[in-house]
């Protein structure tokens, strides 16, 4: 479980936080979650890359935690 944490469950459906949105999927996949059921919890930043690979397991909704907007607000751009 290395990079993933599972502190609550929300209205029945998992929360899932994760320390980095790299390897989401796997997350996702070994925790034995379907799409549209989990909350994800993204700890790193939320640009254009995480993002994308946060939408391609298909979460019920998001959560971006991020310290800082960025230079052009690079680091909140998967937000758009």
């Amino acid at each position: 479980m290395l990079g993933r944490f599972s502190p609550e469950r929300f209205r029945d459906r998992p929360v899932i936080v994760l320390n980095s949105a790299t390897h989401a999927h796997l997350h996702v996949a070994d925790a034995g979650l379907s799409a549209r059921r989990e909350v994800i919890v993204n700890a790193s930043y939320t640009g254009v890359y995480r993002a994308k690979l946060i939408n391609e397991i298909d979460p019920l909704g998001v959560i971006g935690i991020d310290c800082g907007i960025g230079k052009d607000g690079a680091s909140i751009a998967g937000l758009w």
